[in-house]
């Protein structure tokens, strides 16, 4: 072992897990009693029960201030960190899975700090979709028992203090050999342009693939866009060819990437791919792709139809995902095979062209309309004398503004449509203080959900209180600005942003 690392100095780790069972929070109090053994300054939210902050600002502040954050997964943490707890309970795991998700957003190809960590093989099902791809570590009791780093906790530790295992070679110098045959020439397309090949190397056919012409033979003048449709298992290639006769049809250039593989890396061809594409359909079968390592960069074996989905939605590409009504969902025998297939689109293969197919390629080629800026506000209803006025002096403010007014009455994903959100306002007062903190994350995640839709960045947000009187909210999301009704001055700041923001990220 090295010798002590000093705590000012030392990875600073937080552990996000959920209190579920005496057992489950003495594994996480284990974990972290022996990673601070080992020089690791972890935070865990029983070394320090009274924060005298409040656990919303302790729980921001030791996810900002730490290195890493590990998240314990189990069935509970994930059932509260997607807002399916029954209301009241999990609300720590649901704040710190919000805070995470926001980080996880400013960064969306990036994840240098969130580490995913489950005590049982089968809790990997239970890992948010946006971590999947990270590297995962399961560990057991001997993992968390004191004693040296070994097996997957010394892998965790190792990217924890940045040891790697294996240290990358100085690169050496360039050998130049000679060539072991002549050259030969090839006509490009029929003109005098030629190009030099290995006399061994195999002729490529100089015309147009024959799937790439139109019925007449020749070349589309024009393509409306292009579809990628990644390979498709034997059960269902005859689907996958009926549809890209459809598309092709329909006037779209179809890619179909590079054959699976389980022992040979074939990212590049498909991230290409994925960069061209308007819309990706996946066709899925009964029987998945096997698992290869070949898809991250560390050992981890990935599922391609789970890689293929999680890249689309990084590069936020449209996806379609179908899969024949007559699959058993109960014979499938892999958990997260089935759950890939369980959010796919189940129908007929004529009614999902007609419907799903045929909307999103509308969808994916509709051009886009030239909108003004809106802004939302939501107040309680016996605050609409207020949000009213509020509303008024920040139309003022912006010239071509749209104010659109919205109160507790209705649920705020219907008001808000199928536009951008590009300012969100919460009216509150003293009496209604309660509401506005259980609104926040409401309109929050709706507005978000639409701008991610819509390939926008998140709105700018406020929660205006009634009058200088009122409390400000315990509990509020970071990233809102707090003003009052009466601030002409910071109402007009807060308008002249949203006005001159950049809508894409």
């Amino acid at each position: 072992m090295a010798d002590e690392t000093p705590e000012n100095s030392a990875p600073r780790v937080l552990i996000s897990y959920s209190q579920e069972s005496d057992s489950h929070s003495q594994r996480v109090l284990g974990l972290a009693n022996k990673l601070r053994s080992h020089g690791i300054d972890v935070m865990i939210d029983r070394y320090d029960p009274h924060p005298p902050e409040g656990w919303p600002m302790w729980m921001e502040r030791q996810i900002t201030q730490s290195s890493f954050v590990i998240c314990v997964f189990t069935e509970t943490y994930h059932r509260r960190a997607m807002g399916e707890e029954k209301p009241g309970r999990g609300k720590g795991v649901a704040w710190e899975a919000d805070i995470v998700r926001e980080c996880l957003y400013d960064e969306p190809h990036l994840n240098t700090k969130f580490i995913p960590v489950v005590f049982d093989p089968t809790h990997e099902q239970f890992i948010i979709h946006r971590l999947r791809s990270s590297t995962r570590y399961q560990l057991n009791d001997n993992d968390i028992q004191a004693g040296l780093p070994a097996g997957n906790y010394e892998r965790l530790y190792r990217q924890l203090t940045a040891q790697p295992e294996v240290i990358k070679p100085t690169l050496g110098q360039f050998i130049k050999l000679d060539p072991v045959c002549s050259p030969m020439k090839v006509v490009v397309a029929n003109t005098e342009e030629t190009q030099t090949l290995p006399g061994n190397a195999p002729r490529e056919p100089l015309s147009t693939p024959a799937n790439t012409k139109s019925a007449s033979g020749s070349i589309p003048v024009a393509s409306k866009g292009t579809v990628l449709v990644p390979e498709p298992r034997s059960d269902v290639k005859a689907y996958a060819d009926d549809f890209i006769r459809y598309l092709r049809e329909a006037g779209f250039e179809v890619i179909v990437p590079d054959p699976f593989a389980v022992d040979r890396d074939f990212r590049e061809s498909y991230l290409q791919a994925l960069n061209q594409c308007l819309l990706v359909v996946q066709i899925l079968g009964a029987d998945p792709f096997p698992r290869t390592a070949f898809l991250t960069e560390d050992e981890t074996n990935v599922r391609l139809e789970e890689w293929i989905w999680l890249q689309a939605q990084l590069l936020e590409k449209q996806t379609l995902r179908w899969r024949p009504p007559a699959i058993d969902l109960k014979c499938i025998v892999e958990v997260d095979y089935r759950n890939v297939l369980t959010s796919a689109i189940k129908c007929d293969a004529e009614d999902f062209k007609k419907t799903d197919l045929r909307e999103m390629l509308a969808r994916v080629t509709a051009k886009p309309q030239e909108k003004g800026r809106k802004i939302f506000v939501r107040h309680h209803s016996s605050l609409s004398d207020t949000a009213d006025d509020v509303g008024a002096r920040a139309e003022e403010f912006g010239q071509g503004l749209t104010i659109a007014m919205t109160d507790e009455r209705f649920k705020f994903a219907d008001c808000v449509g199928d536009r951008p959100v590009d300012g969100l306002i919460i009216v509150y007062g003293s009496e209604t203080a309660k509401w506005a903190s259980e609104s926040v994350d409401e309109v929050h995640k709706a507005a978000m959900a639409t701008n991610m839709k819509h390939g926008v960045r998140r709105p700018q947000a406020a929660i205006v209180k009634q009058s200088p009187e009122t409390p400000s909210l315990m509990e509020r999301r970071p990233g809102w600005k707090e003003l009052q009704a009466s601030d002409d001055k910071a109402l007009k700041t807060f308008v002249v942003e949203i006005l001159n923001r950049e809508v894409k990220p």
